[in-house]
């Protein structure tokens, strides 16, 4: 709770800091800003100037060099969205060639040899036989007789780990490029499943890491496939009609060469002014959003700095001085619940003389109800009908915080009838309490089934 206040102060005071730079910051971005529109406005008009002169020589081939332009657009647009996609392939391959290389065929015969094996090795094994389509042996289901349930872990045995190298050859030269739907639905939920992880298979067999690699890097590459294969196609189209393109633009760039280069320096540098003013307009609106939020969070923060700096003050006396504060405590519970409260005051004022002369950290006047008293606690005990005296109160903490069974001597009944109220409370005694005689004739019954169930008994009269 300290640190954590000490944290807000600190953080309202980095606000602070915050505030003045934002507002430096702006004060000296807004002459930039003015500035720099001011060039974009002078860029535009010249702009428009030198178009219209090379408005002659632009317009004789302007049509053929939009339609030649917007082509090469499109194409070069399909051409590196086909380009991107087939990318994906090409990590998920990589990990499937190198997950291969890591599987020994000492770690197979390792799994091979498991008499039982643990659960994330027959969930790595399962999904290895469902890619190579093996089918499982079908087991009594030793839950339901007469029941038969799946069991990958033999099928695995027989058909998968009976020959090691068979096994690494068979994922080595696995047709990635044609495996079945069935077997692509039967796999999905294993690479969906966040317990079917490497780091999570590697804890239960270093072999089944890798066949874990292996299988999710043969879903993956499936499904990037799929993706990609149409692509392809539309990227060979695109790549015929993007070479027809050019073609054309380069006969339109001849003609326009002289007029165009101008017209692209002068849009080259307005859109760089541009941008710069795009920019400055941005940072200038994110500036003042930032400013805004830090002069309400400062508003509404305000008011609370003077109340945790105090709080915190308290908070780290308080830590300070816990060692004599506990060590009061500690020694009331465990040696002065038998004394009466005169004696009980007593002795805790010599205790507290004595953490003077020894130079302990304490609080002034610490006492077990000052340090471990729960307001809301002793409420509950007071409505369960434990009396509020001081001395009562702290029978009450001692029988809450102490790990041995109190002895209450016990003349007015006051706290027969207080454990009584407390059994009724189903939060302190869920299965409520039995109050047994000794002449009761199922006392021994009841005592014997508050001992087995742990069920509040109480000797009463």
């Amino acid at each position: 709770m300290r640190d954590r206040l000490s944290i807000g102060v600190d953080k309202l005071v980095t606000t602070e800091t915050q505030v003045n730079q934002l507002k430096a910051t702006l004060i000296e971005m807004e002459p930039k800003l003015i500035k720099t529109q001011a060039e974009v406005d002078e860029m535009i008009i010249q702009i428009g100037k030198d178009k219209l002169v090379a408005a002659e020589t632009k317009a004789v081939v302007m049509v053929e060099e939009a339609s030649a332009s917007k082509k090469a657009s499109e194409t070069k647009a399909i051409a590196d969205d086909a380009q991107r996609d087939l990318d994906e392939a090409l990590p998920a391959l990589a990990e499937a060639v190198q997950c291969l290389k890591d599987l020994k065929k000492a770690d197979i015969d390792e799994v091979k040899s498991l008499g039982k094996p643990p659960v994330n090795v027959v969930r790595t094994l399962t999904a290895c036989c469902i890619m190579f389509d093996i089918k499982p042996d079908m087991v009594n289901d030793p839950d339901n007789p007469g029941k038969k349930i799946k069991d990958y872990f033999r099928a695995a045995q027989k058909n998968l780990l009976s020959n090691a190298n068979k096994l690494l050859d068979d994922m080595s030269n696995f047709d990635k490029d044609n495996i079945p739907p069935h077997i692509i639905t039967q796999i999905e939920p294993f690479y969906n499943d966040p317990n079917f992880t490497p780091e999570i298979i590697e804890k239960a067999s270093k072999a089944c890491k890798a066949m874990c690699m292996w299988a999710r890097a043969m879903y993956k590459y499936h499904q990037v496939a799929l993706m990609v294969e149409p692509k392809k196609k539309q990227l060979a189209e695109a790549q015929l009609s993007l070479d027809e393109t050019m073609k054309v633009l380069e006969k339109a760039q001849g003609t326009l060469q002289a007029a165009e280069n101008q017209i692209a320096k002068l849009e080259a540098s307005f859109k760089e002014a541009n941008d710069k003013k795009e920019q400055l307009v941005f940072d200038v609106e994110q500036c003042r959003a930032r400013l805004d939020r830090a002069v309400k969070l400062m508003g509404g923060l305000g008011g609370e700095r003077t109340r945790w700096t105090k709080t915190c003050a308290d908070l780290t006396v308080a830590y300070d001085n816990l060692v004599g504060d506990a060590l009061v405590s500690a020694g009331t519970i465990a040696y002065l619940g038998v004394f009466t409260p005169d004696f009980r005051h007593k002795v805790v004022h010599a205790w507290q003389e004595q953490l003077v002369k020894l130079n302990i950290p304490h609080s002034s006047g610490c006492n077990l109800r000052n340090t471990l008293a729960d307001p809301v606690a002793i409420r509950q005990w007071t409505i369960c009908g434990l009396p509020q005296d001081s001395h009562s109160v702290e029978n009450g903490i001692i029988m809450s915080r102490g790990r041995r069974y109190p002895l209450l001597i016990d003349p007015q009944g006051q706290a027969n009838r207080y454990i009584k109220n407390m059994g009724k409370d189903t939060t302190i005694c869920p299965n409520d309490i039995d109050v047994i005689k000794l002449s009761d004739k199922n006392f021994l019954r009841t005592l014997e089934n508050g001992v087995r169930f742990g069920r509040w008994v109480l000797l009463g009269r």
